[in-house]
């Protein structure tokens, strides 16, 4: 598998797209609008790929879990605008990959000042520079103004707190069509993927799995019934393909798989998720689109493509009565046997707000019947049950 620092960021942007459309555009349009200016500069090649990383992820920090319901460009210009940054860095300081941002995400709000003008890193500067211009400009043209009549001196006079060669660059770079034809157009995704600098820096699945874990954060907070669900999942998962003596690598990627087995659930309601009694039809046929919606998802990650299968495969039976395609036995390969197993136990085992985790012997005999019933491997079962003290353990350690 080898996948590269920007499929990483096309996958987060992906995850915050699904709650937050708004804010996800927001930073992929700052993305751009920052790599343009960099470019412009003649900045050096690592300069240039660590104001884009930053930029594509600059305000991750207000993915928190009060905001999980409402998705609203507003949040970006709030209150919250001063705590935002920090909590970026904290959410991201553990993610090798995105060390070298962190100090333009944690200061991309600071303002120039003519007598200090070193004080910050002129990267902090342009991210700064792009984050205002794009809301300056998404509200010009929101309120129905061609881009041919947005008032450039209206911005510049408005926040007079950039580095002069900045501004000489921003009125360089807006004379030229193709940037507000990218910055309007649905492809920008596309785009960015195109002429990303950072699309050939391929990465470690160590890396990734440092990735994955930051996502399933996030979708754990997502709903209080799932809290640390997705993590939970990821480490048994792993903890069963060990004990199975797979290979490193395959360990590894299963957990990869586990941290996104639940993505689809950022599609589901919260009202259904979070219903303490039983689902009616067709809530549970809404709830049974999540499975179909983490592959839709993956998908357009290329590289994970079996990873892909194994996230999404989570609900399927080894007799055809599982979702979303009903595959049967033949067609479901380890790894997707392994998350089937791991997604149950962790789902019996935790505790969730309206019952405590059940039991460890109580757990086996449930999945136990259902090996019974040709719906569940019994070779992974197995090597659960011998192993059950321990793979309980991480459940009520995580």
């Amino acid at each position: 598998m080898q996948i590269s620092t920007q499929n990483t960021l096309s996958l987060i942007n992906i995850i915050i797209k699904s709650i937050f459309p708004d804010l996800a555009m927001h930073m992929q349009r700052t993305a751009y609008i920052s790599l343009i200016i960099a470019k412009e500069l003649n900045l050096h090649k690592n300069e240039i790929e660590n104001i884009y990383i930053a930029s594509n992820i600059h305000d991750i920090g207000f993915i928190d879990k009060k905001w999980s319901v409402t998705a609203s460009r507003d949040i970006v210009e709030s209150e919250y605008i001063t705590e935002h940054e920090a909590n970026g860095v904290m959410m991201l300081n553990e993610i090798s990959i995105f060390e070298p941002a962190l100090t333009i995400i944690g200061q991309h709000h600071i303002s120039w000042v003519a007598n200090n003008p070193e004080k910050y890193p002129l990267e902090c500067h342009i991210l700064h520079m792009a984050d205002a211009f794009e809301l300056f400009t998404q509200s010009q043209l929101d309120n129905n103004i061609s881009y041919e009549d947005i008032k450039i001196d209206d911005f510049i006079e408005e926040n007079n707190q950039f580095p002069p060669e900045l501004i000489t660059a921003l009125y360089k770079v807006i004379k030229h069509d193709i940037l507000w034809y990218r910055l309007a157009s649905t492809q920008l995704e596309q785009t960015l993927e195109d002429i990303s600098p950072v699309k050939k820096n391929i990465i470690s699945t160590d890396d990734l799995l440092e990735v994955c874990q930051l996502i399933a954060k996030i979708i754990d907070t997502y709903s209080n019934f799932t809290m640390s669900h997705s993590i939970k999942v990821a480490k048994i998962s792993r903890f069963i393909a060990e004990k199975m003596e797979l290979p490193l690598e395959s360990q590894k990627q299963i957990q990869i798989a586990g941290y996104l087995h639940d993505i689809g659930k950022l599609y589901i309601p919260i009202h259904i998720l979070e219903k303490k009694g039983r689902l009616t039809a067709s809530e549970y046929s809404l709830m049974r689109i999540h499975s179909y919606k983490t592959d839709e998802m993956l998908s357009q990650i290329e590289p994970l493509r079996n990873i892909k299968h194994w996230a999404a495969n989570h609900h399927e039976r080894l007799d055809g009565s599982g979702y979303p395609r009903g595959l049967v036995a033949y067609k479901l390969d380890l790894p997707s046997k392994i998350l089937a197993i791991a997604d149950v136990f962790t789902a019996m085992a935790e505790d969730r707000p309206y019952r405590k985790g059940m039991k460890p012997e109580r757990i086996l005999d449930i999945i136990d019947e259902e090996v019974q019933n040709n719906r569940l491997e019994k070779v992974v079962f197995d090597v659960l049950k011998s192993n059950i003290k321990s793979a309980y353990s991480i459940i009520n350690n995580v």
